[in-house]
């Protein structure tokens, strides 16, 4: 009897090891949904200063905030499995208003996730019918955070392109400089002298947006040797 309870005590022992230590997981859905991507691996994986993620959700029985509160948590500790740099909180915004109002931010009722690093942040606010925490979006905002420079968009002008001042019409790029500007992006207009045909140095990209008009040589010239460096 005693022989016998040993090896079961010792069995039992070995079970509990494997259930507490042997963190193993299996993504059986078909569009592999449960696993990370490389890209957020690697940006995770990389990380060498640290970000501060708080999850702003309200405290409520509603099923689509419940859902949405949990499938950001687990996520959440998933991409913690690959860095000790990231600092996750769960909070409520009615008793947290303080903290809110402090970082400038408005809380979607559906949950808001801000992601900070030093004085970078960004925002993303769920909402829709089935609210949630793209990845995507949380790799394109960790990145951003983790950037030392706000990269500079320059638009081309001259040519008739659409005018990142018009946030009207459905001619204008307004909507489309307001999306950049959220993403952590410095977004102007750039012009081309042709008696000193440069693109700017500090421009990270240059958009050509529906030119009606034709460009001078020289503006050919200095794109592609920005294109070239």
């Amino acid at each position: 009897a005693v022989v016998s309870s040993v090896i079961f005590l010792g069995i039992c022992i070995v079970v509990y090891a494997f259930v507490e230590y042997w963190d193993v997981s299996w993504d059986l859905t078909r569009e592999g949904r449960r696993q990370l991507s490389p890209q957020t691996v690697q940006v995770l994986q990389s990380m060498t200063k640290e970000v501060q993620v708080a999850c702003f959700f309200i405290n409520s029985q509603d099923e689509l905030i419940l859902v949405a509160r949990d499938k950001t948590m687990r996520f959440l500790e998933q991409c913690r499995k690959y860095t000790d740099l990231l600092k996750v909180e769960l909070l409520d915004p009615q008793v947290e208003k303080p903290r809110i109002d402090a970082m400038g931010v408005v809380a979607s009722p559906q949950g808001t996730v801000v992601i900070s690093a030093g004085m970078r942040k960004q925002v993303i606010r769920f909402s829709g019918a089935s609210p949630r925490l793209e990845e995507r979006d949380f790799t394109n905002a960790l990145i951003n955070v983790l950037r030392d420079a706000e990269p500079k968009i320059g638009f081309l002008t001259g040519h008739g392109e659409r005018r990142l001042e018009d946030k009207e019409s459905p001619e204008g790029a307004g909507m489309l400089g307001q999306m950049l500007l959220l993403d952590g992006y410095r977004v102007e207009p750039i012009a081309i002298k042709i008696t000193d045909p440069e693109v700017p140095q500090d421009c990270g990209a240059v958009v050509i947006n529906n030119v009606t008009g034709d460009l001078h040589p020289a503006e050919v010239s200095a794109l592609q040797t920005y294109l070239d460096r």
